[in-house]
């Protein structure tokens, strides 16, 4: 049996999950729905609304309401989808630095801290909104996976042979 490569993981977890961010952005700007609104939230029904004499509409809502002071998440996820297109933003940054063959050659693709970084970003922005929890999962543990290589001291191939001069010269 070989040896378990964490950064090799983790990329694969990670191209899957930018994937699916990217996804579940796009169905967040058409379908978009605050997901933590269940915490604060009022669970308003049909009857409810029947015995307060109104009827279940776009402005007025029936299921979870979400509390008044979630209004900031509102207005920037289900008004204006900037949350989604940030995501978005983020996992097509990830796509295109663990796919695109002259990024491969650039320092950005060696280093695993920033993408630690940028992935627990890409997390936050997509546990959000309700399509993208499933993305953060999956950011989330690309993340640790690269958190791992990074404690074990694991380094790219690719990291020892585009380090710049040639044949070992300095």
């Amino acid at each position: 049996m070989g040896k378990f490569i964490w950064h090799q993981w983790a990329q694969f977890v990670n191209i899957f999950a930018s994937v699916y961010v990217v996804w579940s952005g796009i169905w967040g700007c058409l379908f978009p729905k605050f997901f933590w609104d269940f915490v604060r939230g009022t669970n308003f029904t049909s009857a409810m609304a029947e015995a307060a004499g109104r009827t279940c509409t776009d402005d007025n809502p029936c299921g979870i309401v979400p509390a008044p002071g979630d209004a900031i998440f509102v207005n920037i996820i289900v008004k204006a989808p900037i949350v989604q297109i940030f995501a978005i933003l983020f996992g097509v940054t990830h796509l295109a630095i663990e796919l695109l063959p002259f990024i491969q050659k650039m320092s950005i693709y060696r280093s695993l801290p920033l993408k630690v970084v940028t992935l627990v970003l890409q997390t936050f922005l997509a546990c959000l909104y309700y399509q993208g929890v499933n993305g953060a999962i999956y950011s989330l543990t690309a993340a640790i996976g690269y958190g791992v290589a990074i404690a074990k001291g694991e380094q790219m191939e690719v990291a020892k042979e585009n380090r710049g001069g040639k044949g070992g010269r300095a």
